[in-house]
C-alpha cells in the first residue's frame, strides 16, 4: 500500500474512540449444498459488543436518557470541532504536526478545555489568531457536513465517525489527539460475505490504494489484518489490479522472519474486491519505541540500554531488507511507521506497496507503471517519477531518476530511520526545527541539493561511531554510501562489539584502547616492562648525573624562568597597545570625525549643527581613549592626526601627566601642526589595519617628545576615510615599558640573579643587581657587565638567544612582529652568580 498516512500492513494500533464505536461485521459461508447462497449468521464472539451509543436501560426514566444522550453529542461534537480545527492549522501549514502533538501531552480530547485553548496556553497560537483559525475550522466542518448528508453510504455510520473520517481521512491526526481512527463498516461491508473464513472486526487504515481491517480467522480463532483494494464509484483500472496483485505476490515471495508473512489472496463475492490476507502485527512500531527513547532522553533519562535494543532491531531491519535485495526487491519506503515491533524482540519490515523488482532489463516493473489517476497522497509522491517518503527519501528518489534506484536506495533509506533513532528526527526534517515552513517541492529540492547533516550535530551525546556510519549511509553520492544493507548491519554489529567500524576513522587514543581491551595479556606485559625500563632509566641517570648537573641545571633554569616572563609580558603590553590602535582606528566616531571634516564648508544655516556634530564624535573619541588609559597604566597618550597635503594637524589627544598620573584631555588650542617629512610620509602610506612599533626615540615628528625613550613605545596606524578609500591620518598610541619593566622585575627577583634590560643597540637601560637597582650604568653597553651578551645585538636576525648553559641567558626579543610592522628591539639578559 503506497500511503504513508495509513501503512498498508501495519494493522496500527487500538484507539479509544475505535473501541468506543467499533460495531462488529461477521460473515460466512453457507453449507456447500446451498447452492452458493450466503447469508448472515449469528457472531461467534458474544463478548464483542459495540459500547458507544450506550442504550439506557428500562428502569432509566426518560429525562435521563435525554440528558445522557445530550451529553454524550456535546462531548461528540467538542471531538469533531477540535479534529477540524486541527485539521485547518495543519493543512495551512500554521502548526507542524510534530508542535501539535508536544503540545497536547497535557490535554485530552475528552475534557472540557479546547484545543484552541491548550495552543494559547503552550504558545502556539495566540489569542488573535483564534477566532480567524475557528472560523476556518467551521467552514471545513460544514463542508464536510454537507458531503455527509449527500453521501448515501454515510447513513450507515454514527454522524461522528462520518465526520472524523472525511476531516481526517488517514486517521494521522485523530489519533495524535487522542481519538484514534475507525470507522463503522459501511452498508455494503455489513452484508460482505467472503469466500473464505475471515470476519471483518473494524477498520485500521485506509489509503489511496487500498483499506486494511483487522479481521478475525474463523477456523483458527486468530486476528489477521486483511487488505482489500478500494475501488472509486466500483470502478478498478487495470493497472490499479495489476499493482495491487503485484504488491501481494512481492510480498508473499519474501518469506523472511524479519517480512509480513502473507496468508491468502483471495475477492469479495458480494463486492468483487480483491484482498488479502496477512498477519497482524498489533500496536508497537519502531516510530513508537523511537519517540519514547527520545522522552525520556529528553527528561534526562538516557538509559543506554534502550539505545542498544533500538540498534539490535535496527541490525535485524538491516538483515530484513539485505534478504529481499537477494530477491532483488527494492522496498523504496522505508521508514520507522514501517517497521512492527512486538515484545520479544522480533522486528517485521511492513508495507511494500513501493517495491522495486530490480532486475538488469527492467521489464518486470514495466507493467506497473502508475496512472495519475493512482497517485497516492501527497506525502508519498509528488509525481509518477517520486515515489516514497519525503522525510527519508534518498536524493534518486526525490530527483525522479527511477533508473538509479537500487540496493543503494534502501540502504539511505536505512540510514534515515538510524538518524531518527539518534535523534527523534528525520534526516530531512526542515532545519531539524519544526518551525520552518517549507513546501513540498522546496523539501525535494533540500533533499536533492542539500548538505548531508550528522547526527551529533542534533544530539551532541551520539557516539561518533555511529554518527559515522550515519553519516556514510546517508551520503547524497550512491558510491559514498555503504554496498549493501549486510554491510551496514556488518559495521553496526562491529560498534556493539567493540571493534573497528569501517566508516570511522578512530584516534591513535581510541586504536590504543581498544588494541589493550583485545589483548590484555599482552598489554599487562607490556605495561610491566615498560615500567620496569623506564625506572630502569629513570634512577641510572639520576645517580650518574645528580651530582654534576643539580647545580647547574637549577642556575640555568632560574636565569631561562626570568627571561621568558620579561619577554612574554613586554610582548604582552605591545600586543595589547597595537591591538587597541586597531580598534581605536576602525570606531564609527572616527569614521564620523572624518566625515566631518571632508564635509563642503558649511552655510550659516548648518555651521553650528555640524561643528557641534564633530565636537560630539571627538568627545566620544577622547572619552574612549581616556577609558584606555585609565584602564592600563602603562598607555602615557593617545592621539589622532590629520593629513592635509604636506601639513599634519593634532585633532584630538589625550594624555596621562607624568608628575601625577592623572588623565586628560588636551585643549584644542594646544594641539600642534607639523609639515610631513620623509618619515612621516612612510607612515601615511600604511595601508589600513597596519600598524607602525617602534620605539620612541625614533618616533615621527609632531607626536609627543616627552617620552623619548628606548623602553617606551609609539604605535601608529593608518586612519583611513572608508567612503573616499584614502588615508586620512594617523593614530598613534605612546606607552612606557620602563614601568612595567621594573615592577616585573621586582616580581621575579631571585637570589643570585642580576637583570638586565638593553634596547636594540645593546645600551643599558635598566639593571637590578644584588637586589638592588642601579642607574649609574644606563647609557653603556652590555659588554660593561656581561661580554658574552654582547653577541646577541651584532647580527642581523631580529630574535637571537645566547646562553652558555652555566651562568648567562641573553635573548633578544623583537615587540609585536607577529601583529605589525615592528622595529622596537629590547634585549633582555640574566647572569647567574654564586
Amino acid at each position: 500500500m503506497s500511503d504513508a498516512t495509513s501503512p498498508t500492513e501495519r494493522s496500527a494500533s487500538t484507539d479509544p474512540l475505535a473501541e468506543n464505536q467499533q460495531i462488529l461485521l461477521r460473515s460466512a459461508r453457507t453449507p456447500a449444498g446451498d447452492g452458493g447462497r450466503r447469508e448472515k449468521v449469528p457472531s461467534p464472539l458474544p463478548d464483542l459488543v459495540a459500547t458507544q451509543d450506550f442504550t439506557p436501560t428500562v428502569d432509566q426514566t426518560d429525562t435521563d436518557a435525554n440528558l445522557s444522550q445530550s451529553s454524550t453529542d456535546t462531548s461528540l461534537d467538542k471531538q469533531v470541532s477540535d479534529l477540524a480545527f486541527a485539521a485547518a492549522l495543519v493543512r495551512s501549514g500554521k502548526v507542524k504536526e510534530r508542535q501539535l502533538e508536544r503540545a497536547v501531552k497535557d490535554w485530552t480530547v475528552f475534557g472540557n478545555q479546547s484545543l484552541a485553548e491548550q495552543l494559547v496556553r503552550n504558545g502556539i497560537l495566540t489569542e488573535e489568531e483564534i477566532s480567524h483559525w475557528q472560523a476556518e475550522a467551521r467552514k471545513l466542518k460544514d463542508s464536510v457536513n454537507q458531503s455527509v448528508a449527500e453521501d448515501p453510504r454515510s447513513q450507515s455510520m454514527s454522524l461522528g465517525g462520518s465526520q472524523m473520517l472525511r476531516i481526517d481521512g488517514s486517521g494521522r491526526l485523530a489519533k495524535l489527539l487522542g481519538l484514534g481512527h475507525s470507522s463503522e463498516p459501511k452498508s455494503d461491508d455489513n452484508e460482505r460475505g467472503l469466500i473464505t473464513r475471515f470476519s471483518l472486526v473494524r477498520k485500521i487504515g485506509e489509503g489511496g490504494l487500498g483499506t486494511v481491517w483487522l479481521a478475525r480467522d474463523e477456523n483458527l480463532r486468530r486476528y489477521v489484518a486483511i487488505k482489500e483494494i478500494r475501488n472509486q464509484n466500483d470502478r478498478v483500472s487495470a493497472s490499479t489490479l495489476a499493482r495491487f496483485r503485484r504488491e501481494a505476490e512481492v510480498t508473499g515471495r519474501l518469506e523472511h522472519p524479519g517480512i509480513v508473512p502473507i496468508y491468502e489472496f483471495g475477492t469479495d463475492i458480494q463486492t468483487g474486491r480483491f484482498f488479502y490476507v496477512m498477519r497482524f502485527m498489533g500496536k508497537q512500531t519502531m516510530q513508537n519505541a523511537i519517540s519514547e527513547y527520545h522522552e525520556l532522553r529528553e527528561t534526562g533519562n538516557d538509559d543506554p540500554l534502550i539505545l542498544h535494543r533500538l540498534i539490535s532491531a535496527f541490525v535485524e531491519l538491516c538483515n530484513s531488507v539485505a534478504y529481499a535485495h537477494s530477491k532483488q526487491v527494492i522496498h523504496r519506503d522505508l521508514k520507522p511507521e514501517n517497521v512492527a515491533l512486538d515484545s520479544f524482540g522480533q522486528v517485521i519490515l511492513l508495507d511494500w506497496g513501493l517495491a522495486k523488482i530490480n532486475d538488469d532489463t527492467g521489464a518486470a516493473e514495466a507493467a506497473f507503471e502508475i496512472g495519475d489517476d493512482e497517485i497516492a497522497s501527497s506525502n508519498l509522491t509528488l509525481a509518477s517519477q517520486v515515489l516514497g517518503s519525503p522525510m527519508y527519501m534518498a536524493p534518486e528518489q526525490a530527483s525522479g531518476h527511477i533508473e538509479l534506484i537500487d540496493e543503494r536506495t534502501d540502504v539511505y533509506g536505512l540510514g534515515g530511520i538510524l538518524f531518527a533513532i539518534l535523534t527523534g528526527q528525520s534526516p530531512h526534517e526542515p532545519s531539524h526545527d519544526s518551525s520552518v515552513n517549507v513546501t513540498f517541492s522546496e523539501l525535494l529540492t533540500e533533499i536533492v541539493s542539500g548538505k548531508v547533516v550528522h547526527a551529533k550535530e542534533v544530539v551532541p551525546t551520539v557516539p561518533p561511531e555511529l554518527d559515522a556510519i550515519c553519516f556514510r549511509a546517508l551520503q547524497k553520492k550512491r558510491c559514498l554510501r555503504y554496498p549493501s544493507a549486510s554491510a551496514l548491519a556488518e559495521d553496526l554489529e562491529r560498534y556493539m562489539a567493540g571493534r573497528k567500524v569501517s566508516a570511522y576513522k578512530e584516534p591513535s587514543r581510541r586504536k590504543v584502547s581498544r588494541w589493550v581491551s583485545e589483548h590484555p595479556k599482552w598489554s599487562q606485559f607490556i605495561g610491566v616492562a615498560s615500567v620496569v625500563l623506564i625506572l630502569v632509566i629513570f634512577i641510572s641517570t639520576y645517580l650518574v648525573r645528580q651530582n654534576q648537573k643539580a647545580a647547574m641545571s637549577h642556575r640555568f633554569q632560574q636565569a631561562a624562568d626570568v627571561v621568558k616572563e620579561l619577554a612574554f609580558h613586554m610582548q604582552a603590553q605591545a600586543e595589547d597597545g597595537i591591538k587597541d590602535a586597531r580598534f581605536l582606528a576602525s570606531l564609527p566616531a572616527v569614521q564620523q570625525i572624518i566625515e566631518g571634516a571632508h564635509d563642503s564648508p558649511p552655510t550659516a544655516a548648518t555651521e553650528s549643527i555640524d561643528a557641534s556634530n564633530r565636537s560630539e564624535m571627538q568627545n566620544r573619541f577622547a572619552s574612549i581613549a581616556e577609558a584606555l588609559l585609565h584602564r592600563n597604566q602603562s598607555y602615557h597618550s593617545i592621539e589622532m592626526i590629520a593629513f592635509a597635503r604636506d601639513q599634519a594637524k593634532q585633532i584630538t589627544r589625550v594624555e596621562r601627566n607624568v608628575g601625577t598620573g592623572l588623565v586628560r584631555r588636551v585643549p584644542e588650542a594646544l594641539l600642534s601642526s607639523f609639515t610631513i617629512d620623509e618619515q612621516n610620509a612612510t607612515m601615511a602610506s600604511l595601508m589600513p589595519g597596519d600598524v607602525l612599533l617602534n620605539t620612541s626615540d625614533k618616533t615621527v615628528q609632531g607626536v609627543d617628545a616627552e617620552y623619548n625613550d628606548s623602553l617606551a613605545l609609539t604605535v601608529t596606524t593608518s586612519v583611513y576615510d572608508q567612503r573616499n578609500d584614502v588615508a586620512f591620518g594617523l593614530l598613534v598610541i605612546q606607552l612606557d615599558l620602563r614601568g612595567l619593566m621594573r615592577d616585573r622585575i621586582e616580581s621575579t627577583r631571585r637570589d643570585g640573579v642580576n637583570v638586565y634590560i638593553a634596547d636594540g643597540n645593546g645600551l643599558i637601560q635598566m639593571v637590578l643587581s644584588e637586589g638592588v637597582f642601579r642607574s649609574h650604568y644606563h647609557g653603556k653597553p652590555i659588554a660593561t657587565l656581561a661580554p658574552d651578551a654582547s653577541r646577541i645585538f651584532g647580527g642581523t636576525t631580529f630574535e637571537t638567544s645566547y646562553s652558555d648553559e652555566t651562568s648567562l641567558y641573553a635573548k633578544r626579543v623583537r615587540l609585536g612582529e607577529r601583529i605589525s610592522k615592528s622595529s622596537a628591539d629590547v634585549g633582555v639578559v640574566v647572569q647567574v652568580h654564586n
